[in-house]
């Protein structure tokens, strides 16, 4: 399950820059100037995250012993929740207006190729197609990896009734648009190559604008939610020593806030009868 769409959106940012190849000769001095520096810092992150792994595998085998229902209850709800605030509709739209910005100065580049190649006279015709085929791949290339990897999350099996929705309406379509990104038609029109990805962005963005009421049902995002009552988790912020109140159930209704991160609103009815509001972003 991917984390909150600006986390992942930075990842996704984060591998774009870094498949990038348009480097000046001084970036590229400072770069090797910095290596080992930057070699250093990536393996003490290697470490600490190691050794943070371990501890957290260490604490949970121990609350297991303690109570393996709480800590198995713990787990389901995480994960959920995680589906909850980044739905496979919301993730594709995210990314696409991200790669979007990245594809049209590649377009960019791209056509000013096409024109310095079809100008060269010297060249045959199957031999320009070929550099503008090479050109088109090795530009576009870490877009299809950021578009490659949100197609391996959501083309995993499906687990909702929302998520089916999802595959059925999109899937088809996402894998076309990839396979035509990778191998274009017509290189010398490579804007014609991001077009079907830029239809189904269009067609994200009028369903998210047209979504009634900013509403959706749990059962239909999450039915693993709806499912879980009369729970052993105490209530986020509301534990205490002497009167832990429990998560007895989770509502079926989740309200999207109508601001920029576009927040989930949900409630949990506690074991004390009182409902308490959560916001997930």
């Amino acid at each position: 399950m991917p984390p909150s769409l600006p986390a992942f959106l930075g990842s996704m940012q984060g591998e774009d820059l870094g498949g990038e190849e348009e480097e000046d000769d001084e970036e590229r001095l400072q770069s090797a100037e910095g290596g080992g520096a930057t070699e250093e810092m990536a393996t003490c992150s290697s470490q600490d995250q190691a050794m943070m792994q371990d501890c957290y595998s260490k604490i949970v085998e121990k609350l297991s012993l303690a109570n393996p229902t709480m800590v198995l209850q713990v787990q389901q709800l995480v994960g959920e929740l995680r589906r909850v605030t980044l739905l496979w509709d919301e993730l594709w739209l995210g990314v696409l207006q991200q790669q979007h910005m990245h594809v049209l100065r590649r377009i960019q580049q791209l056509e000013d190729e096409v024109k310095r190649v079809q100008n060269n006279n010297t060249l045959r015709r199957d031999e320009k197609i070929a550099i503008m085929r090479e050109k088109h791949s090795a530009l576009m290339r870490p877009v299809v990896f950021a578009l490659d990897h949100v197609c391996s999350i959501t083309a995993a099996p499906a687990e909702t009734p929302h998520e089916t929705w999802f595959q059925q309406t999109y899937g088809d379509a996402i894998k076309s648009a990839l396979e035509r990104l990778k191998n274009p038609a017509n290189p010398a029109n490579p804007a014609s190559s991001w077009l079907p990805f830029k239809q189904i962005m269009m067609s994200l963005q009028q369903r998210a604008q047209k979504r009634a009421s900013y509403l959706l049902h749990l059962d239909e995002i999450s039915p693993r939610l709806v499912s879980m009552t009369t729970t052993e988790m105490a209530l986020p912020g509301e534990a205490s020593a002497s009167d832990a109140v429990n998560i007895q159930s989770v509502g079926n209704t989740v309200t999207i806030l109508p601001t920029k991160t576009k927040p989930k609103k949900l409630f949990f009815l506690g074991s004390d009868g009182r409902n308490y509001p959560y916001l997930f972003k």
